[in-house]
């Protein structure tokens, strides 16, 4: 122990990888207080943001469970884990993240961006991003948040085994990708901020227009292996219309009938709105 004590201590490109062996050394031996000690030494050792102080302040933060542990992990290294550890950690947690929002120095931006803005209650300054050059990092996030605040979606009666509600619960998966592991979902992190808001339907129109450019975007281009992203967008949008008083069912036949050369799209189109019990029964079950 004594010796990575001394390996941990001599500077180099290896100093963060030796701490770390050294801390978990500790660990391993029940030694949590020590390990935490040689934690708090690392990190006035490797001062360098970057993913060895990231992975120096988790330990930290495991061993300790303190709030500026996880901001130093989040901030030294900024992922969707870190940010959403943090965000369990603070005792005020909408109040933790505008002040990472507000940083001038925070380094992160895409569907990271997004996370954050919307965990801070700023959906104002996440909507912009919704044209910006990370798009299609932001869009699995950010439409099916705006779709669902725009509508009050979560309060219906049929939100749950809705279109909109799966697409929702599956935004950690940024359609495809292997969600990231606990500490919490982000769905179920924003689901808890939107139970008592109100429809906010500048919302909705917002997120209804973007529906209908990354569906004409897939479709003109014919970008068949996304006819059924396009798909589920449409009918997700026509939930959140009918939600909120509008006429989804003419939506979705607008939708369908934009397109008339595109079979391979209408097809994807009828199975999406299969799985819609409520536009099912809104349009007959009939395109």
């Amino acid at each position: 122990m004594d010796g990575l004590a001394v390996l941990a201590r001599e500077p180099g490109e290896r100093q963060a990888e030796h701490c770390l062996a050294w801390i978990d050394a500790l660990a391993g031996e029940g030694r949590d207080a020590d390990a935490a000690a040689a934690v708090r030494e690392s990190l006035s050792m490797v001062t360098a943001a970057g993913h060895g102080r990231a992975r120096i302040a988790d330990q930290l933060a495991s061993l300790t469970g303190l709030l500026d542990a996880r901001r130093e992990a989040w901030r030294a290294e900024p992922t969707s884990l870190r940010l959403r550890a943090l965000y369990e950690a603070a005792p005020d947690p909408v109040a933790v993240m505008a002040a990472e929002s507000a940083r001038p120095e925070a380094n992160v931006d895409g569907g990271l961006r997004v996370e954050l803005l919307l965990l801070a209650g700023e959906v104002d300054q996440a909507v912009p991003l919704l044209g910006g050059a990370d798009s299609y990092e932001v869009l699995p996030v950010l439409l099916p948040y705006l779709l669902a605040a725009g509508s009050a979606a979560i309060s219906q009666p049929d939100w749950t085994g809705s279109v909109l509600a799966k697409l929702f619960g599956a935004m950690d998966c940024r359609w495809g990708q292997i969600p990231p592991m606990p500490p919490a979902r982000l769905p179920d992190l924003l689901l808890c901020g939107l139970a008592d808001q109100p429809p906010r339907s500048q919302w909705l129109a917002i997120a209804g227009a973007a529906v209908e450019h990354v569906i004409g975007q897939i479709v003109t281009t014919r970008q068949q292996s996304r006819y059924g992203e396009a798909a589920t967008l449409a009918v997700c949008h026509a939930e959140a219309l009918a939600w909120s008083g509008g006429d989804g069912a003419a939506q979705l036949e607008s939708v369908f009938y934009a397109y008339p050369r595109h079979r391979a799209f209408k097809d994807q189109l009828r199975k999406a709105l299969a799985r819609s019990a409520k536009m099912t029964a809104a349009t007959g079950g009939v395109l």
